[in-house]
């Protein structure tokens, strides 16, 4: 390299050195400016439940800034003028929350360089809070101010919207559980769970209760017939607390399967009441789990000769219902499925059996439509009536799904009814809308 290229090289370092020099830094622009705010300014919402009895939120003013002058003294407080500037900027309507549902504790102290934050606390009331009639439309409005007024931020507003959720104890998997005992395990055992659901701090005491009067109000309040197992045939374990920190304790049914009797009977479970540290606790509404144990197996016919059809809302061509009865296996009442036949071509599709007097059944033979179509009936509800008026639900009914090719005899079975009517609900099919039924009997001993 000969002398000329190196001096031109050394004269180009020297400019881009002078260049750099005179341009301004920008190490530092996005640092922000050293004033104090709310860490979360604007509207805040503070969950707490019911059951708490008193319930402290922590907040805080922070300085996230390079470096900090000086110490500043803060101070928090109430601003109901900044809530009506508040409301005013975004159309809200929200209510100042009245003194007896709150108290702001350590509301002044210092942000300094080596403590850039100030927490303070807003203990609310739950009970007194409980009681107003609008809770949702009151807040707390706080203003941050200091010793140095030029100190604090833009972010000075803080409105807090206290929101009290409701405790509450539920039974997983309430409802009914439907269990043929001949399929069931040589040792059967049965789980509900009684849960909280929320974080519980603290210990939780529940009440469980069952038996028949579990099923004597579940029987009213769904028109069912319920009836207990016997208190031999199962065991029930549960817990009746859980501890803080526990969200959840199983409730288990143990069956000794060989002194079940025959028919159909039911073990039931109710979740009645539950309280924290001697405060009442919700209950979900939904709060009864039963076990329906099928275990009928009569396939003795009652009597027909005196069977009639009193209602029908379909029928297909010439398929009418009382082909049901006429003890022919080849013909079947088929539901209409198309416009030019008699009522309803879509699900639900109903009949009603008068029996002709008063009957009591323990079950329900059918047969399907013989051949190709047997699998288009699926399931539905099998109700009965001592007038015709008022109904009860005997027993669901399900024949399975359009693998099972099987005509018949299905059996179905339930507790002991004493009755003049039976109503078939068929609620579900395995082709589209199309349902048929061959020959219906009860059963009975």
């Amino acid at each position: 390299m000969n002398m000329r290229n190196i001096s031109t090289g050394i004269a180009a370092l020297l400019f881009m050195a002078l260049f750099f020099s005179c341009e301004k830094r920008h190490i530092d622009d996005n640092i922000p400016a050293s004033v104090v705010n709310f860490s979360r300014a604007g509207l805040r919402i503070s969950e707490f439940y019911d059951v708490e009895g008193v319930h402290t939120d922590t907040f805080y003013v922070t300085n996230a800034g390079f470096e900090i002058p000086a110490d500043i003294d803060v101070t928090v407080a109430v601003d109901e003028t900044g809530l009506g500037a508040y409301n005013e900027s975004n159309g809200t309507d929200y209510q100042l929350l009245p003194p007896s549902c709150y108290a702001l504790e350590q509301v002044s102290g210092k942000v300094t360089a080596s403590h850039r934050t100030h927490p303070f606390l807003v203990v609310f009331d739950c009970e007194a809070f409980g009681q107003l009639e609008n809770p949702s439309q009151y807040v707390l409005p706080i203003r941050l101010s200091g010793s140095q007024p030029e100190a604090i931020g833009e972010q000075s507003l803080l409105i807090v919207q206290p929101h009290m959720l409701e405790a509450q104890l539920a039974l997983d998997g309430a409802g009914v559980t439907e269990v043929r005992l001949p399929d069931a395990p040589e040792t059967p055992e049965y789980r509900f769970t009684v849960s909280a659901g929320f974080e519980s701090r603290w210990d939780i005491n529940f009440e469980l209760i069952e038996g028949q009067a579990v099923l004597d109000e579940y029987n009213a309040a769904h028109q069912t017939n319920y009836r207990a197992l016997p208190e031999q045939a199962y065991t029930l374990e549960s817990a009746t607390s859980l501890s803080a920190g526990v969200s959840s304790a199983d409730v288990t049914f143990s069956l000794r399967k060989a002194d079940v009797p025959a028919g159909v009977y039911a073990i039931a479970v109710k979740l009645q009441s539950g309280d924290i540290d001697g405060r009442s606790i919700g209950i979900d509404a939904d709060n009864i789990g039963i076990i329906r144990i099928n275990n009928g197996s009569t396939t003795q016919r009652l009597d027909r000769s005196a069977w009639s059809i009193s209602f029908f809302d379909s029928y297909g061509a010439t398929d009418v219902p009382e082909k049901m009865l006429d003890g022919d296996a080849g013909s079947f009442w088929q539901p209409a499925w198309n416009a030019s036949h008699f009522g309803t071509t879509t699900l639900p599709f109903t009949v009603v059996v008068d029996m002709g007097a008063q009957t009591t059944l323990e079950g329900f033979e059918l047969w399907r439509r013989p051949g190709t179509y047997a699998s288009d009936l699926r399931g539905g509800v099998f109700e009965v009536s001592t007038d015709g008026i008022s109904w009860k639900q005997a027993t669901p009914f399900d024949c399975g799904d359009v693998n099972n090719k099987n005509e018949g005899p299905l059996y179905f079975y339930c507790e002991p009814a004493t009755c003049r009517y039976v109503r078939i609900y068929i609620t579900a099919s395995n082709r589209n809308n199309t349902s048929n039924m061959a020959e219906f009997f009860t059963l009975g001993n």
